[in-house]
């Protein structure tokens, strides 16, 4: 996604919130300055951006990253099965979480 279709879809996203950007800055922990130059499309999003942004949405992490551009399962399959046990996971309440943990570790000869 270029850097014009990621802010598009920043400016979409607060919008289905009823967000401006300050609230976004406030709740990301990112400055309204460097969202500032998302929207203005002079500085394409990092790692810490992203995460600040995925948390304060409420979305995946992998969600924004596509979004940003930074993700494409076309590119390795294999990522999108990475994304599916990340979405399971993450889903999952704390004693299911540690029993996929376990049969993991089982299959994969771990011994943590």
């Amino acid at each position: 996604m270029s850097s014009e279709r990621f802010a598009e879809w920043l400016k979409e996203e607060l919008k289905k919130r009823g967000w401006l950007a300050a609230q976004l800055a406030r709740e990301s922990g990112v400055t309204r300055g460097a969202l500032s130059h998302i929207f203005s499309q002079e500085r394409a999003p990092g790692l810490d951006m992203l995460k600040g942004i995925s948390r304060a949405f409420g979305l995946p992490l992998i969600d924004v990253m596509k979004a940003a551009g930074v993700f494409d399962p076309a590119e390795n399959p294999a990522d999108v099965s990475l994304e599916e046990w990340v979405s399971v996971f993450r889903d999952a309440d704390e004693e299911t979480r540690k029993k996929l943990l376990s049969d993991a570790r089982k299959q994969t000869n771990d011994p943590n």
